[in-house]
């Protein structure tokens, strides 16, 4: 088999764990098991730079000096994760060395690539900035584009936001949806069958996964939360769990410096490996996070997912109906009770959902 050139456009480029962690899962996959040469399109504007901030943008003057007061006592917290994110892009991430700083010169002059895929991630969100780059909307000039696991992160759109998702997937080669609502969605509108496939995370075992982690100090047995959105829900969650496991003792991963964490221990600082250590030698996780659900399960864990949020809450949803988990998700944690869940062994289901979705990415790279 001739190698080919793939060139993936996703989010790379900003501190969030899923995005990188997604980004690098789908490189390493097609590399190790396609065998193609893969780089990460250096999409990289000033609109990205932003995301860098440490200190959390407010509606004016006034909040921001408050959410800064907040946000100093955890400076050197926060700047320790920032430098843990720029090391993993540098050391684990094959970016493109030409960068893109604007849009035009990214749709009117990208580099030629055999395959263009797009994925995972919301990169199929209609209202993201730079949205035409992201559904690749450039002349292919004989190349083949692709959607890996693209997520919408919204369940209902506008009728231009439809007309503009119509007219932009027409120009692929072949199309897959991370959701299977999303997945429903995309048939209707282009009259063919997308399937629903994995994230990209669920692309590496565990063994794969052993290149990047760092994994903490020995320590007594603990329950890992990593905190999103949930707040102290998670931590509530967190506790609930931790009586019905006799009082473990509970360390939560967070970026959040508006809210007070007592009695735990809270780690800001953590790095995308450092953040892969953490629950692979954890009891049990509890994350409101699509992709702290995900990485459990990569993980082989006991994992209780949280819907903080009701608008983003079809990707845990959907991923947990495709291996049989659904009992493992908390809506209300005043009903939540851990003793009566019943923890199957999700390891079959899952292994064929990532089975079928290999296949699909593979047959899309060798047509």
């Amino acid at each position: 088999m001739d190698k080919k050139t793939i060139g993936i456009v996703t989010f790379h480029t900003a501190d969030n764990y899923g995005a990188v962690l997604q980004a690098y899962a789908l490189q390493e996959y097609i590399k190790l098991h396609i065998g193609h040469y893969v780089e990460i399109i250096n999409f990289n504007t000033s609109t990205h730079e932003k995301e860098h901030k440490l200190f959390e943008d407010a509606p004016d003057l006034f909040r921001k000096v408050i959410y800064g007061l907040f946000t100093i006592p955890h400076i050197y917290a926060l700047r320790t994760r920032a430098i843990r994110f720029a090391k993993f892009r540098k050391s684990f991430l094959d970016i493109s060395t030409r960068r893109y700083f604007r849009e035009i010169d990214f749709l009117e002059d990208i580099k030629h690539y055999d395959y263009y895929i797009t994925g995972s991630d919301q990169v199929f969100n209609p209202r993201v900035k730079h949205r035409k780059c992201y559904y690749l909307g450039f002349d292919k000039k004989g190349s083949k584009k692709i959607a890996y696991a693209p997520s919408f992160g919204i369940s209902k759109f506008t009728d231009d936001e439809s007309a503009f998702i119509k007219s932009m997937v027409k120009d692929f080669d072949k199309l897959s949806c991370r959701e299977t609502v999303g997945a429903d969605y995309l048939s209707k509108l282009t009259g063919q069958s997308v399937p629903a496939v994995c994230d990209p995370v669920f692309l590496l075992s565990k063994e794969e996964w052993e290149k990047v982690i760092v994994y903490p100090p020995k320590q007594e047995p603990y329950i890992f939360v990593y905190d999103l959105l949930g707040g102290r829900s998670d931590i509530e969650l967190a506790r609930k769990v931790s009586e019905s496991l006799g009082g473990l003792k509970i360390i939560c991963a967070t970026t959040r410096t508006r809210i007070r964490y007592k009695g735990i221990k809270v780690l800001r600082n953590l790095g995308p490996c450092e953040l892969l250590g953490y629950i692979a030698n954890s009891e049990c996780v509890v994350t409101d996070s699509f992709h702290g659900t995900s990485l459990s399960y990569v993980m082989g864990k006991k994992v209780i997912s949280y819907i903080a949020s009701k608008k983003s809450s079809s990707r845990i949803l959907s991923l947990t109906e495709s291996i049989g988990t659904q009992n493992q998700v908390a809506t209300k944690i005043n009903e939540f009770n851990y003793n009566t869940i019943q923890f199957i062994d999700y390891k079959p289901k899952l292994d064929k959902f990532t089975s079928d979705s290999k296949n699909f990415l593979q047959k899309s790279l060798l047509d």
